[in-house]
């Protein structure tokens, strides 16, 4: 088991947790091939390969075909895929759009799988079909949190990163059997029985204002609701900070515009809200775990 950082050709960057497909991760009640994120210019190809385990992908960013058997099954931002193991499997982004795509290879531990609800995602996710739609169970925060566990390597990084994986594969299979347990009614969805603004909501207005948000404060009141209140509303329904999500989604569209190579350092710092080219590097290695310079390198 590694955790894999790098390029290949049309890629502009790679992160993954991988595992040989003898000898996956053995979780609780999965087994794990290999869970991460990658980012591709527009018109990328992927090679058909054959399916291994069943997959769950979600595309972050941009527009693209999954091709299953030779069927082709079209998404963009937020959709949500779960492709079945076996048959032969490719990706293909859209000609004018780059493509960031989140995927997870898994199965099911039989035996430890014969309980609700777990014996009912088992028939879900075995029924040798693909399902394509979009992100209505909040699955997204699920994912950020993986992959920043992904990226940050801390301590008890792989339990937080089972946790998540479960929550994602649970959630995933909400998504498509019990649409009426939607938490997001709409992108700014408020909640009406509380009267409290969604996770979702929080997360698509911040990744609707990357440049131009500012501290939590300043977030508290252009949504309407106090610092403290926002603060730990997100961190109990996330189970990250707020502020760590924001620096996270921040380097995040930060290392997207540097793969770009259309930006440098000091106008990716400006965009991100940084005085300074200094300051920015810092908190990019800290979430990406490379400088900007020894990232543009690789």
């Amino acid at each position: 088991m590694g955790i894999l950082y790098g390029r290949r050709e049309g890629r502009r960057f790679e992160t993954q947790i991988n595992f040989r497909e003898s000898n996956p991760l053995v979780m609780t009640h999965f087994l794990l091939w290999q869970v991460g994120e990658y980012s591709a210019v527009p018109g990328y190809r992927t090679g058909e390969h054959p399916h291994v385990s069943l997959e769950i992908s979600a595309y972050l960013e941009g527009s693209a075909s999954m091709v299953m058997d030779g069927e082709e099954y079209h998404g963009q931002t937020g959709s949500v895929f779960v492709l079945p193991r076996g048959g032969m499997h490719a990706t293909k982004a859209d000609n004018d759009s780059p493509l960031r795509m989140f995927f997870l290879g898994f199965d099911f531990r039989n035996e430890e799988c014969q309980t609700y609800p777990y014996k009912q995602m088992m028939e879900f996710y075995r029924q040798n079909r693909v399902f394509v739609g979009e992100d209505t169970v909040n699955l997204i925060t699920a994912i950020h949190s993986v992959l920043s566990e992904i990226y940050s390597v801390s301590p008890g990084y792989m339990q937080a990163i089972e946790h998540y994986v479960e929550l994602i594969v649970m959630l995933t299979w909400r998504n498509f059997t019990a649409p009426g347990m939607s938490l997001m009614p709409s992108a700014y969805a408020y909640n009406p029985l509380y009267n409290i603004p969604s996770v979702y909501a929080v997360v698509r207005y911040i990744d609707d204002h990357i440049e131009s948000i500012g501290d939590i404060r300043t977030l508290a009141d252009e949504l309407g609701f106090s610092y403290a209140y926002l603060s730990h509303m997100f961190s109990s329904k996330a189970g990250i900070k707020l502020q760590d999500y924001i620096r996270r989604r921040k380097m995040e569209y930060a290392r997207n515009l540097l793969a770009s190579g259309k930006t440098t350092v000091t106008e990716v710092a400006a965009k991100c809200g940084y005085q300074n080219a200094a300051a920015f590097s810092r908190a990019f290695l800290k979430v990406i775990g490379a400088s900007p310079s020894d990232f543009l390198k690789k």
